[in-house]
Parts: C-alpha cells; structure tokens; sequence
C-alpha cells in the first residue's frame, strides 16, 4: 500500500564517494512494475562523474523488489530490493539510461505498431545527453537474465534483434538525453521527449517506435525559462486527445515543473 509515509525514502543508493574517485551515485532511469509476477524492476546507472551533459559511468544494472515477499510492507524502503550484480552494461558503451517503452493496457494501438506484450520494451542512450537511442527488448518472463536481452540491430525490411549490444543501430538519432517515450492515444502516435542540443527539452513522434522518428520539435529552452532545462517525463496517463503533460527539470532552482505539448501541432510539424 505504501500510504504510512510522506517523504521520499532511498531504495538504494551508491556509493557516495568523491566525484571520479569510484560510484558517485546511483540514478535509477527506468521502473516497469509486473504485477502478475509480483514485481518491481528498476534499472539505473553508476554515474563516476558528471561533467556537463558529458559524464563517466561505471555501469548500468538492474534492481528487482519483491511485492509477494513483503506483502505487510507498509513502504517501499521495507520492501526486499534484491540488487542483480550479475546484469551489467558496460559505462563505456551505448546502454547505461533506459526508458521504457509506455503505453496503457486499454490503448487500441494498430497492428503494424504494436510492441509484443511477450517482451518488456526499452530505449537505452550512453551515459550522459549527448549519445543516440537503441531499442531493448527483454522477454517478460526472464527480465533478470542478461542472456535474454536483445538489441535492435536492423529496421530495413525485416525487423532484426541481436544479443549483441554493440551492434544496435540507432533509433533516434543523437543527441538524446533523459528520454521518455508513451503512445499517444488521440494521436495515434509514440510520442518521444528528451533533453537536446544546448540545453533544451524537444519532442518527436512516430507511427512505428522501432523508427521513423520525426525531427526534434523544440519545446523548451534555456533562454525562455532562464534557466538549464533537461529532461521530460511522461505517463500514458496524462494526456488528452489533442496534449499531453510532460515533468521536466530546472538545474539552478533544482526542481520540477509540469509542462504540456499540443501533440496535433507536433505530428503536422513532420
């Protein structure tokens, strides 16, 4: 139920060391919740170092909590978080922020476009803003198995999975940052925001999410909310058949803020 608390509380956290010096901290980037299964996954990354929208990464991996087992928790911190150390992608490589792929169990979404409800779907970007999107894709029944995870490596013609992370293509072209993607209902759409070049916040949209991404549509920038701005993080559940609500960061007052986009605009802006 998790309703006895009004204050955030650390599921987990890193290291804290020195920045450079080890595991500066831990940022969890995607959560998929499997009721059937009674479980929560949350993948997140080793952050070493941050330095602007560069950083160093030590690795990305994956965190389960267990609802069966804690069934008279009262919180989240009193649940069992079980840590899965033997899942790691590599701080180097192109798989260190995932965002999963988000649409609303009632959502009547065209044959051509739909995910298969067999496989938990994710995007996944390098560590820091400034890397292209990859396409993940995980059996729903084995998420804690890194054999079983494959990468999209071909969209001409056939579509192709491969486990071999380094040879995903790209999905949505760099730079992508703190990428969030949900299917726009009204629209008949994905829907993808993300932090851009030079400290903005853009949208794209697609019929199909495995490509055919349009071209960044500005939404936010530094110089309208005087302010560094990053990020944009949607739900399937805010939206309308016209906008959807979207949460995005300021750096300097350090906070979050509600935002909408008129999707109609952006899908007749190519």
């Amino acid at each position: 139920a998790f309703c006895n608390t009004t204050q955030a509380q650390a599921l987990f956290q890193g290291a804290h060391q020195p920045p450079g010096q080890g595991e500066l901290t831990r940022i969890p980037t995607a959560i998929v919740a499997q009721p059937a299964q009674h479980l929560v996954l949350i993948w997140y990354m080793s952050v070493r170092q941050f330095n602007g929208d560069s950083w160093s990464c030590n690795n990305a991996s994956l965190v389960v909590g267990n609802l069966a087992a804690e069934s008279t928790a009262d919180t989240p911190l009193q649940m069992r978080w079980l840590p899965q150390d033997h899942i790691s992608w590599a701080g180097s490589g192109n798989a260190l922020m995932f965002a999963p792929l988000q649409y609303a169990w009632n959502d009547s979404i065209p044959t051509s476009c739909q995910p298969d409800d067999k496989y938990i779907y994710l995007f996944a970007t390098p560590c820091g803003r400034k890397g292209a999107a990859i396409m993940v894709r995980v059996p729903a029944t084995s998420p804690t198995s890194l054999a079983t995870y494959e990468y999209l490596v071909n969209v001409s013609g056939s579509i192709t999975w491969s486990s071999n992370v380094q040879a995903a293509t790209s999905v949505i072209p760099a730079p992508v940052g703190e990428l969030s993607v949900v299917w726009h209902r009204g629209q008949q759409r994905w829907l993808a925001i993300h932090s851009g070049l030079n400290s903005t916040v853009v949208a794209r949209s697609s019929r199909f999410f495995t490509h055919g991404w349009s071209k960044p549509y500005v939404l936010l920038t530094q110089s309208r909310v005087q302010d560094l701005v990053y990020g944009g993080f949607m739900t399937p559940a805010l939206q309308d058949d016209s906008t959807a609500w979207f949460v995005y960061s300021r750096y300097q007052v350090y906070n979050t803020f509600f935002a909408r986009v008129n999707v109609t605009t952006l899908v007749n802006s190519g």
